[in-house]
């Protein structure tokens, strides 16, 4: 099953989120990013946090027949982004879209990119995507469609680094080291039909991204 959650940051044109609820089995709003659904586009099926961010609290008279409410005490060891997705988890997600990921507060901002590191070494295949960018775990190979105006960057996980081969990329790389804190991954795009990436050693995050 496919699920999506929509986190409290930035929020994305209709047009792409009515194709990502589309896609998607189970919805799940963390907390404000219940503001970020529109109810004419997505049929939002849980509200899970602390609600904190949420200060207007008759929303949840208006959403308590249609959605289910899990809330969690505010004191807690997990943000509310995590806790959605430990939910979709145990509902047997294990292709999970976030939305509202990257936004005015770094610290969830940065937590929820490395979220897709953690949960990756479960077997559970999570993408951040905003109106301009999409962020994946990268690991072992990956075939790439060339889409005009995109760019993709690799950035190293760990000190050690990831060594990759690029082909089909107008910067082409043969097993070359990007080294942990370097710029050598970032703003290369696909030439060819088809771009491939080989991760020979370490691990990293792909961002493919336009302007």
């Amino acid at each position: 099953m496919k699920g999506l959650i929509a986190a409290g940051g930035t929020g994305l044109k209709s047009e792409l989120l009515l194709e990502l609820c589309k896609d998607a089995d189970v919805i799940v709003a963390a907390d404000s990013g219940i503001y970020n659904l529109k109810e004419d586009m997505c049929k939002v099926d849980f509200l899970i946090g602390d609600f904190d961010s949420i200060f207007d609290k008759s929303l949840f008279e208006d959403l308590s027949q249609s959605i289910q409410v899990i809330e969690f005490p505010v004191e807690k060891d997990k943000t509310d982004t995590e806790l959605a997705i430990d939910f979709l988890v145990e509902k047997g997600c294990f292709e999970i879209v976030i939305i509202g990921a990257i936004g005015s507060r770094m610290d969830h901002s940065i937590s929820n990119i490395y979220l897709l590191r953690a949960f990756h070494k479960m077997g559970i295949r999570i993408k951040i995507i905003d109106n301009n960018n999409e962020i994946s775990y990268l690991c072992g190979e990956k075939q790439l469609i060339k889409e005009m105006g995109y760019y993709y960057s690799i950035l190293p996980v760990g000190p050690e680094g990831i060594t990759v081969t690029l082909e089909g990329f107008h910067y082409p790389l043969e097993k070359e080291l990007i080294q942990y804190g370097s710029s050598l991954g970032i703003s290369n795009y696909i030439e060819e039909d088809v771009g491939r990436i080989t991760v020979h050693n370490g691990e990293g995050f792909l961002i493919k991204s336009r302007d």
